[in-house]
């Protein structure tokens, strides 16, 4: 268990980069920025490490908060952030997860209630809790839409209706005569609104809608 996060970065960053299911929200950058300006002064890290051979090959960032009496341990990075999970390096990934309920479960006298919230779908750590001696209550998962971009921009541009593509069209031409207004030393008001203008209208290529948050269980100490 560790209480601070600077000295686990570097093999925060190890683990982190050999994790291929790992998402930024458990980086060890996220835990640096997320901590100073989100944790409050309270609150403390609860990070447990699972070490091979002395090398640290998985880690489950919490932070241990209270609420009145209540020792409550929550997802170290949540709000703002969103997909959480245990990290590990693949092929040891099974044994990481177990070792990490095995030390809640004996640490379960520092901790009075675990909330794990936007754990990805199937994830082992949700089965897991669920499998231990812990006391579980598990939340329905909130559910959020996703949007399915195409793979390139021109088949994006092809898949808009034709009042779409001429909306673009004008934007763009709106942008090149902005920019030549400023190349020859007109005001540059208008080239920043039709900028801005463009911006507000083509969607960024690829990717998905944002997850959000994603509450699948609690867990409280038996």
């Amino acid at each position: 268990l560790h209480d601070e996060i600077e000295p686990l970065l570097p093999a925060w960053e190890r683990v982190f980069a050999a994790d291929p299911d790992a998402t930024p929200f458990v980086s060890p950058g996220w835990a640096r920025a997320w901590w100073s300006h989100w944790a409050e002064s309270s609150w403390r890290p609860w990070i447990l490490a699972v070490e091979d051979a002395g090398e640290v090959v998985g880690l489950a960032p919490l932070v241990l908060r209270r609420r009145g009496p209540l020792r409550i341990l929550r997802v170290l990075g949540e709000e703002p952030g969103d997909y959480w999970n245990v990290l590990a390096r693949p092929d040891v990934r099974g044994e990481v997860v177990r070792g990490v309920v095995g030390e809640l479960e004996r640490r379960r006298g520092q901790w009075d209630a675990l909330v794990l919230k936007r754990l990805p779908h199937g994830s082992r750590t949700e089965s897991a809790v669920a499998r231990s001696r812990l006391t579980v209550r598990s939340d329905e998962p909130e559910r959020y839409p996703v949007l399915e971009l195409p793979d390139t921009f021109d088949r994006y541009l092809a898949s808009l209706s034709s009042s779409r593509r001429h909306a673009r069209r004008r934007c763009e031409g709106w942008r090149r005569t902005s920019r030549g207004r400023q190349t020859s030393g007109s005001s540059s008001h208008t080239g920043h609104l039709a900028d801005r203008g463009a911006s507000d209208r083509v969607p960024p290529r690829g990717g998905r809608a944002r997850p959000g948050g994603h509450r699948l269980g609690q867990g409280r100490a038996a």
